[in-house]
C-alpha cells in the first residue's frame, strides 16, 4: 500500500451487479479506481452488508454475495479492513 485508500460505501456494493450499476461497468470503475487508490474496507460496511444477506431469501443469497466481493475489487481473497472507529480513536487520542 501506499496510495490513496477508498472504501466502497454500502449503498454502492449494494448496486453492483444490478442494472443500477452492471457488474461490466463496476470492474471497468474499480480498474480506473485501482490506479490512483487501494480500495479498503470499512468494518461497519461489512457488517451492513453481511446484514442484508443475512435478511434476503435464499434464493437471493448467491446474487448478494457480489456485495461482498464489491467491497474489495482488485484482491478478493486479500482485503484489507480498516480498525473499528473505536479502536482508531483509542489508539489516535489516547496512543
Amino acid at each position: 500500500m501506499g496510495q490513496n485508500k477508498l472504501l466502497v460505501e454500502t449503498s454502492v456494493a449494494c448496486k453492483v451487479a444490478t442494472r443500477d450499476l452492471p457488474e461490466s461497468e463496476w470492474d471497468a470503475v474499480a480498474q480506473y479506481l485501482s490506479a490512483s487508490f487501494d480500495f479498503v474496507i470499512s468494518p461497519l460496511t461489512f457488517i451492513e452488508i453481511l446484514n442484508s444477506i443475512a435478511r434476503g431469501g435464499e434464493q437471493f443469497f448467491v446474487s448478494k454475495l457480489k456485495r461482498l466481493a464489491a467491497l474489495s475489487p482488485m484482491d478478493l481473497l486479500n482485503p484489507t479492513f480498516l480498525e473499528m472507529p473505536g479502536q482508531f480513536v483509542l489508539r489516535e487520542v489516547l496512543g
